[in-house]
């Protein structure tokens, strides 16, 4: 078998869609993130990447912390509007019962 080289692109699939919330400005907001994945086990971790201009990001940095959602299939409707929509434009806070983790 030879081998075929594919380039730098995103085969890992199903990604799982994840929303990211996060305290901005002593509000909650939420951001959709596909590129979520575990990184280890113990203790746990994982990552996500979400681009420089997401407005989350603001909130994540300044409060050094943030809640990872994982969305049911009925959700799809409010996952694809949470990515669509800014939250410096719009409060996401409504699509949610929100509730603070000790």
């Amino acid at each position: 078998m030879n081998k075929k080289k594919l380039g730098a692109d995103t085969y890992l699939y199903p990604m799982p869609t994840t929303i990211i919330g996060a305290d901005v400005g002593s509000k909650a907001n939420f951001v959709t993130i596909a590129y979520c994945g575990i990184v280890q086990h113990k203790p746990a971790m994982i990552a996500f990447a979400s681009g420089r201009m997401h407005y989350t990001n603001k909130g994540i940095k300044d409060n050094k912390a943030f809640s990872v959602n994982i969305p049911s299939e009925g959700m799809v409707c409010v996952v694809d509007y949470i990515g669509m929509h800014s939250g410096r434009e719009i409060d996401k806070v409504s699509l949610f019962e929100v509730f603070m983790a000790s």
